[in-house]
């Protein structure tokens, strides 16, 4: 058996996040996250990134039939990790 893969890099600030990135894909491994930077103030930033962020992609992951969804975050959710659960 052979494996490949295949690394997609995306920027939530310039890009828009769309279930034709998913097509034909068997595992996601989300990295992205927003952690000790005491440079960035707003909530809302932190909020997009942490929480809607992961949350979006693991809904387009599993309407696309991705097999595997793997969620690495430092940022402590326990809202986030109930609904990913629950996915």
């Amino acid at each position: 058996t052979s494996f490949s893969h295949e690394v997609f890099e995306f920027d939530i600030e310039h890009e828009e996040l769309t279930e034709e990135i998913f097509k034909d894909v068997d595992s996601v491994i989300h990295v992205a996250a927003i952690v000790h930077r005491k440079d960035i103030t707003d909530y809302d930033i932190y909020r997009r990134i942490n929480v809607d962020l992961p949350y979006r992609v693991g809904q387009l992951a599993k309407a696309n039939g991705v097999k595997q969804f793997v969620f690495f975050n430092l940022f402590h959710n326990e809202f986030l990790l109930s609904k990913i659960v629950k996915m």
